[in-house]
């Protein structure tokens, strides 16, 4: 990570470190950016005219809509 880690203690001893957590960061829900899927699904994808294939990661939860425009960043005419 890019800066300083959450919760982290500085490297040198200081007395403006407050170490008096409500809720640790990892159940805070302000810091939650996305659920876990239940299932996670290998798609594979062959475009029939040019025989190119794409292999996409989905979860379950996602629609067929939701693919088909992830699917677009390989195949501008799949819409």
């Amino acid at each position: 990570p890019i800066g300083r880690l959450l919760h982290a203690a500085p490297a040198e001893p200081t007395s403006e470190w407050d170490t008096n957590y409500d809720i640790p960061w990892w159940k805070n829900m302000k810091f939650c950016i996305g659920k876990l899927t239940t299932k996670v699904r290998k798609l594979k994808l062959l475009n029939m005219l040019t025989k190119q294939e794409a292999t996409l990661e989905v979860c379950s939860e996602e629609t067929l809509r939701e693919i088909q425009n992830r699917y677009l960043a390989y195949n501008q005419h799949a819409a």
